[in-house]
């Protein structure tokens, strides 16, 4: 009698616990789920609500600080974006969702597929997931700039949080009392072939012809120097490299 309880309570966690990690049904849809998230229902679907930077941090984690249109493109498919309006945190790489008139939430980032994100004033973002060996969390949101047949260039638009510095000597001080997000840093990754790792490059265009296959490296010099491409690419300057190195 004695082993009886510790395995009837054995049982009910490992019937427990599993159901915990499951994801939304799909009968109900992730859509609906994030839905009923947003209203204040209870839902796997939604990690917090967003009250991570009530301590003190100067600045700001997202890439745009109003709250814009878009659109989900979740796991199952559906896409989710009428009434809604959202924010992409730089610094956690995730979005926060709030109604138009409504509280805000974070949805876990692994039941979206992508992330379209447009600013009235034209600005635009395009976020999908990719896996880049660069951290402790691989797979992340990253934004397309060029998918070819063979080439894929992406970029890491990103907030890093700067520490409290603040060191006095004597009459003297140096650094700031508080945490902060001083500016956007940005990275690309270039894939050679499909199937292949991402490699971290820089938008020059010595970094882009390295990665030239040998029977393509005229047609590139000569496009280059056609169009007097100097040391610095702009994104648009890399796809048409790029494009010119898939021909």
């Amino acid at each position: 009698m004695k082993n009886v309880l510790p395995f009837f309570v054995f049982l009910i966690i490992t019937n427990i616990l599993p159901a915990q990690n499951q994801p939304p049904s799909t009968q109900i849809g992730q859509a609906t789920e994030l839905s009923s998230a947003i209203s204040g229902g209870r839902s796997k679907f939604v990690q917090t609500f967003d009250n991570r930077f009530n301590d003190a941090v100067k600045g700001s984690p997202f890439l745009c600080d109003e709250w814009i249109p878009g659109t989900l493109t979740l796991f199952d498919s559906t896409t989710t974006g009428d009434s809604l309006l959202f924010k992409f945190d730089a610094y956690h790489n995730e979005v926060w969702v709030r109604k138009i008139k409504g509280d805000s939430v974070i949805p876990y980032s692994d039941y979206i597929r992508a992330i379209d994100l447009r600013h009235p004033d034209g600005r635009a973002w395009h976020f999908k997931k990719y896996h880049v060996d660069n951290g402790s969390n691989p797979v992340r949101f990253f934004q397309p700039v060029y998918e070819g047949t063979t080439y894929t260039l992406i970029k890491d638009e990103y907030k890093p949080l700067v520490k409290a510095n603040f060191v006095e000597r004597g009459v003297y001080t140096t650094g700031l009392p508080y945490d902060r997000f001083e500016g956007t840093t940005v990275d690309y990754y270039l894939q050679k072939g499909k199937g292949e790792s991402f490699e971290k490059v820089s938008l020059k265009k010595k970094s882009l012809l390295e990665a030239v296959p040998a029977g393509k490296k005229n047609a590139a010099d000569s496009y280059c120097k056609k169009n007097k491409i100097g040391k610095g690419l702009s994104e648009t300057e890399a796809t048409a490299l790029l494009q010119v190195i898939e021909q």
